[in-house]
């Protein structure tokens, strides 16, 4: 929880710590407007995925969408993420990761039904990076370049990150 400031606004406190030592290097607070948490308390989707060991992702596909890290059933990473349209909604359920692509070109003329890349609704992107297929019709997470609105729809399926969002997915 955040803590409200002189201003009368609330503030998060915020501490700069050493990536390699963690050490604390600078204590600092951040404006609410800029901080985006994992909705809390956090309700698993199923009873028995509650104490999950290992590592998942889960998408949050409520405004503002969100893509959060869990490793042993604890939130570690959250980010904004772009999600799918009404016509081309991101697929709902439990997914694996089927495959992955360092650096690809996404084209509308590769899924079903083809799309031309200069027709409504076609595409043609080069260096997308880190993506990761979830889904055998192309949902994926992927570094997003080319749209910025973080936490709405404006995919084609897919769960669009910032740069370092999706390389830490990738890394992950």
């Amino acid at each position: 929880d955040g803590e409200q400031g002189e201003d009368g606004e609330e503030w998060y406190r915020a501490s700069l710590v050493d990536g390699a030592s963690f050490d604390p290097l600078a204590l600092g607070y951040v404006h609410n407007s800029v901080v985006r948490l994992p909705r809390l308390p956090y309700r698993s989707v199923s009873p028995d995925r509650a104490d999950t060991p290992g590592r998942h992702f889960e998408a949050d596909l409520k405004e503002p969408a969100m893509l959060t890290a869990f490793e042993d059933g604890a939130p570690i990473w959250s980010t904004l993420t772009l999600k799918g349209t009404v016509s081309n909604r991101t697929p709902p359920g439990i997914h694996s990761i089927l495959w992955r692509v360092p650096n690809e070109t996404m084209t509308s003329e590769r899924v079903y039904p083809p799309i031309p890349r200069d027709a409504p609704g076609g595409y043609y992107l080069k260096n997308v990076l880190w993506t990761q297929y979830f889904t055998s019709d192309g949902a994926s997470i992927h570094y997003n370049y080319w749209s910025s609105n973080w936490g709405y729809a404006g995919s084609h399926g897919c769960l669009g990150v910032a740069y370092n969002e999706a390389k830490f997915a990738w890394d992950w």
